[in-house]
């Protein structure tokens, strides 16, 4: 039994000195404790429950007439081994004994699923007992509060071009291999995520001592100051709306794969000399094609980490992701472009080898995207090894930091040429067409129907978590306005017209 928590002689359980669970019907009085909050609640709502206690206050929430989602924290192991031992059933509750996994569990509502309504809840014996717990659960509630609004904002902003990006790239994707449809191609191999954060041009004689004792998979940012030490990657990755294609620098581009997501600059697809491949990031987008969407965390190197761990690659290693502004610099040296991208926001995070480093909310947003994929690499329980060893920047919790020379010690060189690499990528699943005219067809019949159903007194009838892919992706764009919904329908199906008749 928990030192904090314990069962007084009339089977009360009591945190510290204050009532926790009465004896009698503690269901009941949790659901007294909670009553203000589940009467302004709604199902899509999430509540984080900042203390379990034996649970009886989670059950409370699951069972209310509205029902919304809940989160539970609990970091006391005591007090978690004792609600299993005698509190009621929770195999259904998601509950995290680390801020990690709390952040983690907190994003996949606010972040990926929609959520705009947050509650903490504490319960008056935790509150009075450990009144920190509550106000730390606010702060981490708070940050992923914001990656929401801005990932939203991001969509509302660029969503529409990203749409009719991948109207125009249909016809590339039709003739490239998908290459997320390889799981477990490279199993074992180590492979290493090049990004151009200013510490790269600290770590390229390193990287150029090692590069054929992994997979190297760089941003194609990263393309310039690879080729500057003799460093020719396995494959580039862009996925940027604008026109990138100025980072296309190197020698024997003809030689390395590409791979670009699907609603990235049509310029990426035309420009590139060599062998193509192709990333829907669009869940919607994956749906039409027969695919899946890849995770990723909005930049390059993120969609690199999540093919390598998919391929079945370990260690991953970070090389060049400072996600900071280390020595006031946004960029590696060689870097083409990014003359504009000024440093900005004013934030700090904790930096490798010690101390603070800046850097800024789209940055932050990067951190706490390796974060939670860190977390959910552990729980896979494949053993796969997360290494940064990025010379400079921010500490990203979830992996281990060390230098390169230290991450590749004992490593041996990898029999797989650039060119091996290049055959088994082309063997990933192609686009079936006449699958795409059926889905496609599906898709116009959706909008269609969602566009009459907009224009009538049902405006804001469309829920995500009921529409299709296609019209729940036109409700995120339209950032929930039922007047800007309409059109916003109407150009998804604009799109997917375009994608009928460039399909062949």
């Amino acid at each position: 039994m928990s030192g904090l928590l314990w069962q007084n002689a009339n089977g009360d359980w009591m945190l510290g000195q204050m009532l926790l669970h009465p004896a009698r019907d503690p269901k009941a009085a949790a659901a007294q404790d909670l009553a203000g909050l589940l009467s302004k609640a709604r199902p899509e709502d999430l509540v984080v429950l900042a203390g379990l206690g034996l649970g009886w206050h989670a059950v409370a929430i699951h069972e209310a007439p509205n029902r919304p989602h809940v989160v539970a924290y609990e970091p006391d192991t005591a007090i978690g081994r004792q609600q299993v031992a005698t509190g009621p059933d929770l195999s259904w509750l998601n509950v995290a004994g680390d801020p990690h996994r709390l952040t983690e569990l907190i994003a996949e509502r606010v972040v990926y699923a929609g959520t705009s309504r947050v509650a903490v809840f504490s319960p008056p014996a935790y509150r009075n007992t450990l009144p920190l717990l509550a106000n730390h659960v606010r702060e981490l509630v708070a940050g992923v509060v914001d990656r929401g609004r801005s990932d939203s904002l991001t969509r509302r902003t660029h969503g529409l071009r990203w749409a009719s990006l991948a109207a125009e790239n249909i016809e590339f994707v039709l003739r490239t291999p998908d290459a997320v449809s390889l799981p477990g191609a490279f199993k074992g191999l180590p492979a290493f995520i090049v990004g151009a954060g200013p510490s790269l041009s600290q770590s390229l004689d390193d990287l150029a001592k090692v590069q054929d004792k992994g997979l190297i998979l760089c941003a194609a940012s990263a393309l310039g100051p690879l080729a500057s030490v003799g460093v020719a990657p396995h494959c580039a990755v862009a996925l940027e709306a604008k026109d990138e294609s100025r980072q296309f620098v190197g020698t024997n581009l003809e030689a390395i794969t590409l791979i670009a997501a699907s609603n990235s600059h049509g310029n990426h697809f035309k420009k590139w000399p060599g062998p193509l491949a192709h990333a829907h990031l669009l869940p919607w987008l994956a749906q039409l094609c027969g695919g899946a969407a890849v995770p990723n965390g909005g930049h390059a190197s993120s969609l690199a980490f999540t093919l390598a761990y998919v391929w079945g690659c370990d260690p991953i290693v970070l090389v060049g992701q400072d996600l900071a502004y280390t020595g006031g610099k946004v960029h590696a040296e060689g870097r083409p472009g990014g003359e504009e991208d000024g440093v900005q926001g004013q934030l700090t995070t904790a930096a490798i080898g010690g101390g603070t480093v800046r850097t800024s909310p789209t940055f932050h947003s990067y951190i706490n995207w390796y974060q939670e994929s860190a977390s959910y690499v552990a729980r896979g329980g494949a053993g796969v090894r997360l290494i940064n060893a990025s010379s400079a920047g921010a500490l990203i919790p979830g992996f281990r930091h060390m230098p390169l020379h230290e991450a590749t010690a004992g490593m041996a060189e990898i029999a797989m040429t650039r060119q091996r690499f290049n055959e088994i990528l082309a063997e990933g699943r192609m686009v079936e067409r006449h699958a795409l005219a059926g889905n496609l067809g599906a898709a116009r019949q959706q909008l269609r129907a969602a566009i009459a159903n907009a224009g009538g007194k049902d405006a804001g009838a469309l829920k995500i978590q009921e529409a299709p892919a296609v019209v729940a992706y036109a409700v995120e764009c339209a950032g929930g306005s039922t007047e800007m919904l309409p059109d916003v329908l109407k150009h998804l199906l604009e799109c997917v017209l375009r994608m009928e008749q460039r399909r062949g």
